[in-house]
């Protein structure tokens, strides 16, 4: 392994959460965004979106901040599409 490779975080290109599980009644997080399915029965009765704001100043500081959103965006964007 090169000595002199750059470091890059575990949580690159994670900022969000998987979109294959949607249970309802908990947050769902990615490494800054997440969302919560609010539901008290069959069907969803509200959600929200979260954002950890202390993990957002730690990304947006992070030299590796605009290749890992990216790849956190294409990778929502292909979660998306998949899921139709």
């Amino acid at each position: 392994m090169n000595q002199n490779a750059e470091h890059i975080p575990e949580c690159y290109g994670k900022m969000f959460p998987p979109l294959s599980d949607r249970s309802p009644n908990r947050v769902h997080q990615g490494h800054v965004f997440g969302f919560f399915i609010r539901s008290y029965g069959l069907m969803p009765s509200g959600q929200e979106a979260v954002v950890d704001e202390k993990a957002w100043k730690q990304c947006s500081q992070c030299p590796h901040y605009r290749t890992c959103y990216d790849l956190s965006l294409g990778r929502l964007q292909m979660e998306a599409a998949i899921a139709g």
